[in-house]
């Protein structure tokens, strides 16, 4: 034999044993196909679940934008004093005032005053003056006079109240600022150095008292002001009360609707 043979076939002596082995490979490689799924599978099935997930946060941001959008709009529009239906206010507003003007030379008609209490009103809320007890002051401002007041709202009375006046003199209407205040905006002032608005109503949920019962009574504080514009004075002639203005108040509240007069 040549030397080329017999290197050969020392080589094939050394080298371990190799037959089968690509019939073995492949197969191998067969059945390790079978039983792993292939990465393209397994990414697949990765997905399905992941834009589900995509899906359910897209809706829950688009939800909390419509809700919180909601519940800003509610706190813009909503009337002070916690919650007041809009719809119970709207049929309280919808009542017509009942308050006459009176002429500029005869007497406010300061009526349904108890000496006794210091309240005014024929029930079932009465208004007293924080001033004459000595809690309140009158304030002035170039617009007009502002008066703290307290309304006695009894032990258990349910629902929206509206409270509403007008100068008895020359018509125009009582306003309202600070708590509580609600409806209209009819303008605006400087009240201590702070800047208000004035509304042309007051509104509070009785059902959600402000503060403790004192003797059968709930106390709800507000502040009213009367413009002290001349020029809004009939021609008639000057008001007959001096510093004082003839004001009536009318108060709506669930089944029932009360009218009286005071001097501020």
């Amino acid at each position: 034999m040549s030397l080329r043979t017999d290197i050969h076939l020392a080589f094939d002596e050394l080298a371990p044993a190799t037959a089968g082995m690509p019939d073995r490979v492949v197969q191998s490689a067969a059945r390790e196909r079978v039983r792993r799924p292939s990465l393209s599978i397994s990414v697949i099935r990765l997905r399905a679940p992941m834009s589900l997930v995509a899906v359910l946060l897209v809706i829950a941001i688009v939800a909390g934008i419509l809700i919180g959008g909601l519940l800003l709009s509610q706190q813009i529009k909503g009337v002070p004093a916690g919650q007041l239906d809009p719809g119970r206010l709207h049929q309280l507003e919808s009542k017509s005032l009942n308050l006459n003007l009176v002429p500029a030379t005869a007497p406010c008609p300061a009526t349904q005053f108890d000496q006794t209490t210091g309240w005014w009103g024929a029930g079932p809320i009465y208004f007293y003056s924080e001033t004459s007890s000595g809690y309140g002051s009158v304030t002035s401002t170039r617009w007009g006079v502002y008066v703290p007041y307290v309304a006695e709202v009894p032990v258990g009375l349910q629902g929206a109240v509206l409270v509403r006046g007008r100068n008895l003199i020359t018509g125009q209407p009582v306003v309202f600022v600070g708590a509580f205040a609600a409806g209209q905006i009819v303008g605006s002032d400087t009240l201590s150095g702070r800047a208000v608005q004035q509304h042309a109503e007051l509104a509070f949920d009785a059902s959600r008292p402000s503060s403790r019962a004192n003797e059968g009574f709930i106390p709800w504080g507000l502040t009213a002001g009367v413009s002290a514009d001349p020029s809004q004075k009939p021609i008639s002639g000057p008001v007959t009360l001096g510093p004082s203005f003839c004001v009536g108040i009318q108060i709506d509240g669930p089944g029932f609707t009360e009218t009286f007069a005071l001097t501020i």
